[in-house]
């Protein structure tokens, strides 16, 4: 018996051939359809990826901002107009101080700084005290 096993080893180490019984559909019937299937999936999915990169509309990438009017900003309201960022800078920080949201737009009249309309009495109260100077 033991002859038997290692001749069966030999065998199959050899080489036997096996014959398919049907029940595993074979390959080479589909497998000239392969190559132009996968090149096509290939291409098509490489034109879907160029027209959504390069395509006109929804971008990712944002855009500059253009500057409007300075009533252009929805309900926020025009407090003070800077000469320079530098100043502007100074008066966001008096009014962070202060307890007051603010944003600076760069508008077609130059810089404005804007805050929400319920803060716009006590915003443009540190305004004039910020242009009047230190009190003393």
């Amino acid at each position: 018996m033991a002859g038997r096993v290692a001749r069966t080893r030999w065998h199959v180490a050899v080489g036997e051939r096996r014959t398919q019984d049907g029940s595993v559909p074979s390959w080479q019937s589909y497998s000239f359809l392969f190559g132009p299937l996968m090149v096509g999936a290939i291409l098509l999915s490489l034109v879907l990826a160029l027209r959504w990169a390069f395509g006109r509309g929804g971008s990712l990438v944002q855009r500059a901002a253009q500057p409007g009017e300075p009533g252009d900003y929805g309900v926020l309201v025009p407090v003070d107009a800077p000469t320079s960022y530098l100043h502007a800078g100074r008066l966001q920080a008096e009014l962070t101080q202060a307890g007051i949201e603010s944003t600076l737009a760069q508008t077609t009249q130059g810089l404005r700084v804007l805050v929400w309309p319920e803060h716009a009495e006590v915003a443009r109260a540190v305004v004039r005290r910020l242009h009047r100077g230190p009190a003393g």
